[in-house]
């Protein structure tokens, strides 16, 4: 095993060295959610807590989040500038992946070959890839966690991993309520299990009583507040309405084929096919539980499209390694075994095509979406002044972050009564032709100042804007600053 370790090592600090390389292209991020992530660990190192009371959220509102990750990632910047650990720390925990699929592949196959191949493909499967290369991403400590739970479920008669499996399930119920997909894949594993008469220890339903109880208990407590808020609508986590269907109309399967990976996506989706119709393996029908508990939640638009995606895409690059490991079989018993080398450098080669590509295009097209200098001056202005500040959805954390002023909408949902006429009204500020109309709206939500930055290139010029009305009090090349100057009587 010690050559193949060193490869394995060569394989993680490819994938990292990869991701750092991109993400070092600009000091900011990509997303909104990064932003308020710095402001989370912020407090915990000022107050020892989590935010609980976010003023300058939505103008001020109750948050409520899962804790762990935030201190974790607030344990580093005791040592390290908060922007490097959040550039680093999520992208080493990205690239952990490699381990674990390399030791899942290797205890199934025996195979040296087929799992440094496995391993360096779950390095860049291209969704997860482009989504945690640059952003302080809960997932990128969610995905690892639950493959390793899953190597863990594979050697639960040993104790040493039977403890390392409770503790990591404890460990994800404190980080995010996605691990209510890891319930759903484990009910739908005993089912599959029940149906085909497969053998099932004590052990395996232990832990799947325990987990649920785990999970639903941790997740009632975090999130109790909002559940007496939103009701049912929790499991939307209130994500407005019109946004997810436009998310989920534009999903289409070519999408989903590039976004995961050619190879993985068709040799998985194969490996489905033939389990359930020809053969009875236990592990097999465990990776197959948690794809058919990611394509349900995908088709009841119950998760947001990536996070499916990504977690289908994870497992699909495992039931790769059992296609892998048929293949093998296969080429043993013809004429093409002494060929077989040449096989998987070929398949390496279509992995690095289909998959290495894609994964630095889309990672690329999300480091387009940083703030700019421009912006980031703009906001470093609007600190010295008082008054809400208008921006886009995923503006809202970037500007509560470098202004330090109330935004009117980011995408921390939870606890907001009226989400959809929020998203309604916004919108209807930045098209609206009519200046009463408009200027009401702007009052509704008590907005002094607008933020017209990304609002240029997705809506173009603001209809009622004029020089009656509104000033520019701040203007660069890319951003202006408009405040409200009008009453409505």
């Amino acid at each position: 095993m010690k050559k193949e370790i060193i490869v394995l090592i060569v394989i993680f600090f490819i994938a990292l060295g990869s991701r750092l390389f991109i993400a070092f292209q600009d000091s900011e991020f990509s997303d909104d959610e990064s932003y308020f992530a710095l402001r989370q660990i912020e407090n915990i190192k000022d107050t020892g807590k989590l935010i609980d009371y976010d003023e300058l959220s939505y103008g001020g509102k109750k948050q409520i989040d899962s804790p762990f990750f935030y201190y974790f990632l607030t344990f580093f910047s005791f040592f390290m500038p908060l922007k490097l650990v959040g550039k680093i720390i999520p992208n080493v925990l990205a690239s952990l992946l490699v381990f674990f699929f390399f030791f899942i592949t290797r205890y199934l196959t025996n195979n040296n070959k087929i799992s440094l191949l496995t391993a360096f493909i779950s390095g860049f499967i291209p969704i997860y890839f482009s989504r945690t290369v640059n952003s302080i991403s809960v997932f990128s400590l969610v995905a690892p966690l639950i493959i390793f739970i899953i190597y863990c479920l594979l050697r639960i008669d040993d104790k040493k991993f039977f403890n390392y499996l409770v503790v990591s399930i404890f460990v994800l119920s404190f980080t995010s309520s996605s691990s209510f997909l890891l319930i759903i894949a484990l009910l739908f594993y005993l089912l599959f299990l029940k149906l085909e008469k497969l053998r099932l220890s004590r052990k395996e339903i232990e832990l799947v009583l325990f987990s649920t109880f785990l999970i639903v208990i941790v997740n009632f407590w975090i999130y109790k507040d909002a559940f007496l808020f939103h009701g049912a609508s929790l499991i939307w986590q209130n994500f407005p309405k019109e946004m997810m269907e436009k998310y989920f109309l534009e999903f289409n399967l070519l999408g989903a084929l590039y976004l995961i990976g050619i190879v993985p996506f068709v040799s998985g989706i194969y490996m489905i096919y033939y389990n359930l119709q020809k053969k009875k393996n236990k592990f097999t029908y465990l990776l197959i539980s948690f794809a058919i508990s990611a394509g349900l939640l995908l088709w009841f638009e119950l998760i947001r499209l990536r996070i499916g995606l990504m977690f289908l895409g994870i497992i699909l690059v495992l039931l790769f390694a059992q296609f892998m490991k048929k293949f093998w079989i296969y080429l043993d018993r013809t004429k093409f075994s002494k060929y077989k080398n040449y096989a998987l450098l070929g398949i390496l080669l279509i992995f690095v095509l289909t998959s290495v590509y894609p994964s630095y295009t889309y990672a690329n097209i999300e480091m387009k979406k940083n703030p700019g200098k421009d912006e980031i001056s703009a906001l470093a202005w609007l600190k010295q002044k008082d008054g809400k500040v208008l921006g886009l959805l995923d503006e809202g954390n970037l500007i509560t972050y470098y202004s330090g002023k109330e935004n009117v909408w980011d995408s921390n949902f939870l606890m907001i009564g009226s989400i959809d006429q929020i998203e309604k009204d916004v919108k209807y500020m930045f098209t609206t032709i009519s200046e009463t109309k408009g200027i009401e709206l702007l009052k509704k939500y008590n907005i002094k100042y607008i933020f017209y930055g990304k609002v240029r290139r997705m809506y173009g010029k603001i209809p009622y804007v004029n020089e009656k009305c509104f000033n520019i009090v701040y203007e660069n090349s890319s951003v202006r600053v408009y405040e409200l100057l009008c009453e409505i009587k």
